[in-house]
């Protein structure tokens, strides 16, 4: 009984070995009949041997029938299976082309959004935007490089999904970019992408050492690190997580921020060259300040802001003593050389916030905003005798003279009362002997004390 349900438990989980099985039973009731009713001769219609061959024979045919039905069972059961399974994949595939879809459609408005950002900061704002809605990361940090004194360092721009709890001083710091930021310094300074995942092994070398490991923004079990790179120059570096969400950051997920990074790059380089392009259009080619067109554009905007705000400010007439005679001396050549060093030395010599510019050949201007009479005469003096100490290339010293004019609110002159009271001064100082710089002050009340004079 035991060997019988083997045998049935066997023929159930093996339902093709029926096909053998019943070929043989089928095919052995006819030979057995032929060989009874030839070797043993009988004639008998209804002898038991006919019988039992009958029933032989019939117990093959339903066999083989059940062994069909089996098999039919089977192949019916085995496609509903599989038309399961496809229908599931279909499913699948629909959904994961809808949603890639989505996200492509998403990432192609954020390429156009970036191409269109007017400012680098914009860039910034719109690459971690993008990320975090379009690629979908909870977390996402954008570090501008920064390079201070020769050395490299990192500064947070942008951020999205940074909790109150994860924000940490050092976070909002010039981050140093070195081992101590493990990945994200291998970003930067190697220009690298890096992507990491739960079951991945992180080396030493990517891991946060103190105390930037405090750094709970920094801190994640999937991650992908991505540099922002011009013409292989890092500007920037793109980090993102799915923290909160406890998903892991796929490799199409990298591949889709440095898209993204690579569209922000772009876009910082079509900005950059087009403020190089309108600082061109701006400067003189030769002395490197700003041309005489656009001086007057600034000053002007500077004028109305001094005069709104009741704030001083005071300018700078400059001229080179004797230039006709350097230039036919030495040729035009040396003369543009000390154009050109000139330049400079007025530029080195004025703070961020002044306006130099080129006037009109050997002549120089400057205005000097928040600035009174006596600041801006020693101003001009800074630049005088450094003038008057530097070597221009040619066995003759260089000299300038210097007018200073002030505005002040309580007067309220016309910018061109200011401008050419700073020609007087200087015009003054040439009369009196060169290298030297003049108050326009000392000029009008000189000329009042000649007027009362001659009354």
């Amino acid at each position: 009984m035991k060997q019988a349900n083997k045998f049935v438990d066997f023929l159930t989980e093996h339902p093709l070995f029926l096909i053998p099985l019943s070929i043989i039973l089928s095919l052995g009731a006819p030979l057995g009949w032929l060989i009874l009713d030839r070797i043993i001769g009988t004639s008998l219609n209804y002898s038991t041997y006919k019988i039992i061959l009958l029933i032989y024979m019939a117990s093959g045919t339903l066999i083989v029938f059940l062994g069909f039905i089996s098999i039919i069972v089977f192949l019916v059961d085995r496609i509903n299976e599989a038309y399961v399974k496809i229908k599931e994949l279909k499913e699948l595939y629909e959904r994961d082309y809808l949603k890639l879809k989505e996200r492509m459609m998403g990432l192609s408005s954020a390429i156009g959004d970036l191409a269109k950002s007017k400012e680098e900061d914009e860039v910034f704002y719109k690459l971690a935007e993008s990320a975090n809605t379009v690629i979908g990361f909870d977390r996402v940090l954008v570090m501008r490089k920064v390079v201070r004194e020769d050395r490299t360092y990192l500064q947070l721009v942008e951020a999205r999904g940074i909790k109150q709890s994860e924000q940490h001083p050092l976070l909002y710091d010039l981050l140093p970019c070195d081992e101590r930021l493990g990945s994200i310094a291998i970003a930067c300074s190697k220009g690298i992408s890096i992507l990491y995942n739960k079951d991945d092994v992180l080396s030493e070398r990517y891991k946060l050492k103190p105390p930037y490991d405090k750094i709970k923004a920094f801190r994640s079990r999937s991650f992908v690190v991505v540099p922002v790179k011009i013409k292989e120059e890092v500007v920037a570096v793109i980090a993102g997580d799915r923290r909160f969400s406890n998903e892991e950051v796929t490799r199409d997920d990298m591949v889709m921020v440095n898209i993204l990074a690579d569209a922000a790059a772009h876009a910082i380089f079509s900005i950059r060259t087009k403020l190089q392009l309108e600082e061109l259009a701006r400067l003189d080619s030769l002395t490197g300040l700003y041309n005489r067109r656009y001086w007057f554009e600034l000053a002007e905007k500077e004028f109305k802001k001094a005069r709104r705000y009741k704030m001083p400010f005071s300018i700078l007439m400059l001229d080179i003593d004797d230039f006709k005679k350097i230039n036919d001396t030495y040729g035009h050549q040396i003369g543009d050389q000390v154009l050109s060093i000139l330049g400079k030395i007025i530029r080195e010599s004025l703070r961020e916030v002044d306006i130099p510019g080129r006037y009109g050949g050997e002549e120089f201007v400057a205005l000097l905003p928040v600035t009174e009479e006596e600041a801006a005469f020693k101003a001009a003096e800074r630049i005088r005798v450094s003038v008057e100490n530097t070597f221009f290339g040619i066995d003759r010293k260089i000299t300038v003279t210097i007018g200073v004019s002030s505005y002040y609110p309580a007067e309220d002159p016309d910018f061109n009362k200011i401008l050419l009271w700073a020609d007087k001064a200087l015009y003054f100082g040439k009369k009196s002997g060169k290298n030297r710089t003049v108050k326009a002050s000392e000029v009008i009340k000189r000329s009042e004390q000649q007027g009362i004079q001659k009354q």
